[in-house]
């Protein structure tokens, strides 16, 4: 009988061990998890203070099916001054002052012309990075975390 009640007393010695090791480690888990609320605020805080940038860039995305491929640089210069230049397509071109933005699309011989003061299209500075923020939802592309 003494036997059993040994290996009561162990099981019931161990059980609170078992479940105080399961939370700490339910813990530091929890705590070690990115989010992308993490990444938006670090990429804020990132730019906030950034006077100019020049970046090279490419955007993939998918249009009803169709991979659209694009790139280019682009640069920046605090408070408002952005010019996109594109490889693809080859020439075209985005280029702004803070107050207008022009986008020239020489396959079709076209210059558009937009006031800044109704849009939210100048992502390339702090402010429009918040607006950006603002508007849409983000989501990790896939399972694995980003370092």
């Amino acid at each position: 009988m003494s036997g059993t009640l040994n290996k009561t007393l162990l099981r019931m010695a161990i059980a609170p061990v078992i479940v105080l090791l399961c939370v700490i480690t339910g813990y530091s888990y929890k705590f070690d998890f990115v989010t992308v609320n993490d990444i938006v605020k670090q990429i804020k805080k990132t730019f906030a203070d950034v006077e100019s940038y020049q970046a090279n860039f490419v955007m993939v995305s998918d249009r009803m099916g169709k991979r659209q491929n694009q790139s280019g640089t682009i640069w920046y210069m605090a408070p408002h001054y952005l010019r996109i230049d594109f490889d693809v397509p080859y020439g075209q071109k985005i280029v702004s002052d803070g107050k207008q933005v022009w986008i020239y699309i020489p396959s079709i011989n076209v210059v558009a012309e937009q006031d800044l003061n109704s849009s939210m299209f100048a992502i390339g500075t702090g402010s429009g990075l918040n607006r950006l923020f603002s508007k849409y939802h983000y989501k990790f592309d896939g399972k694995e975390q980003p370092r």
